[in-house]
């Protein structure tokens, strides 16, 4: 259980502000194996130009981590 904290450089900082969060997880393990449950509830701000697209704009990206 934790405290998230994401930011963002770069242009996606134009569009999209800071966030802070919350996370919990556990591990479990039998034998030889393992299982990591790590889950994130966060939320931040999106610039009022940006609200309401219902698309990406081209060279706009984004990742998973």
């Amino acid at each position: 259980m934790g405290a998230a904290y994401s930011f963002r450089k770069n242009t996606v900082n134009e569009h999209f502000g800071n966030s802070i969060g919350f996370n919990f997880g556990f591990d479990f393990s039998y034998k030889n194996s393992m299982l990591y449950i790590n889950t994130v509830l966060s939320g931040g701000d999106v610039d009022r130009t940006n609200a309401g697209r219902p698309h990406w704009e081209e060279g706009l990206d984004f990742t998973f981590a």
